[in-house]
């Protein structure tokens, strides 16, 4: 967890796969293209693998260098032609806040997925 215990949640291979047909399903994904910003030991780091992977799309992982730059990462989403991320409301909004024009130029990205925390009005 953040508060670095760890909460000790199990994820099934089921509950996994029942979670990526059902939003695929439901939200019409199809050959994605998956930006893997996520530490391996966060749990969106596997909706972001296998949400790509599964529905035969590809997936961009981000390198380590660049994952505490919201700037590069919104770089990398536009010249990698992301079409889908998973992440934090935070997470967002640093890239809204710092990424800005890099961005902007994203326009392929068109699947924006959220979870881990609170999203809020501001």
């Amino acid at each position: 967890g953040s508060t670095g215990t760890p909460k000790g949640i199990v994820v099934t291979h089921s509950g996994l796969r029942n979670e990526i047909e059902g939003y695929t399903k439901r939200w019409k994904l199809g050959a994605e293209r998956t930006l893997q910003q996520s530490a391996f030991t966060f749990n969106h780091s596997s909706d972001q693998i296998y949400t790509g992977l599964s529905n035969g799309g590809s997936v961009y992982i981000v390198p380590w260098s660049a994952r505490g730059s919201p700037l590069e990462i919104t770089k990398i989403m536009h010249e990698q032609s992301i079409t889908y991320t998973k992440a934090t409301p935070s997470e967002y909004m640093l890239w809204m806040q710092y990424g800005g024009d890099a961005l902007r130029l994203a326009s392929k990205w068109r699947c924006t997925f959220g979870g881990g925390e609170t999203l809020t009005s501001t």
